[in-house]
């Protein structure tokens, strides 16, 4: 726990002196003691450091991993979402919306992919498989159902009409989710 977390420097420290991270860091390690088969986590991120978000994130999986520790995580944080859970659910005031595996209700909700092409000009071409939703400058976003075609394809007929200076592809995350699917 140590080597993930750090506190062997906490032990004599008063609570009164601790940070907020350190105390977070502190209760789950006494909330790990008597090694529960069922570990709950209501926002245990919150108000953290990238640090200490990190470290406690870390922590949680290898708990999970090791300890074979089922964790149940409440959380707004949908960066602990995507780090920490296999399986979702989604509850909407007080109504369970989706329940399963996250990658799944993703590709179910979100079965697409955004390509960002930057270009030497301003100059973007179209493309008959992907939908061109961005164009500012010298960059343009397409976005293409990931089950019709791949990045690959559309990269390699883009590249024959013009030059292209950088590029990047973009996943639909747990965020674009909840605004598709609940307009939140």
């Amino acid at each position: 726990m140590d080597s993930i977390l750090g506190i062997k420097e906490l032990v004599d420290k008063p609570v009164r002196q601790m940070s907020l991270g350190q105390r977070v860091k502190g209760d789950l390690v006494a909330a790990m003691l008597h090694s529960p088969k069922v570990l709950f986590l209501d926002e245990p991120t919150i108000g953290l450091d990238v640090s200490s978000k990190f470290a406690l994130r870390t922590f949680i999986k290898e708990i999970n991993k090791i300890k074979k520790t089922t964790v149940i995580l409440t959380t707004h944080d949908l960066g602990d979402i995507q780090e920490l859970c296999e399986r979702l659910i989604i509850i909407n005031h007080g109504v369970m919306m989706e329940d399963g595996n996250l990658s799944q209700i993703i590709d179910r909700i979100a079965p697409y992919k955004t390509l960002v092409v930057e270009y030497y000009d301003e100059e973007a071409p179209s493309h008959e498989r992907c939908e061109m939703i961005e164009h500012s400058g010298n960059i343009a976003k397409y976005k293409f159902m990931k089950k019709e075609t791949t990045a690959a394809e559309i990269i390699a007929d883009i590249s024959k009409k013009k030059n292209i200076k950088d590029i990047s592809i973009e996943e639909a995350g747990i965020d674009d989710i909840i605004k598709i699917a609940y307009g939140s």
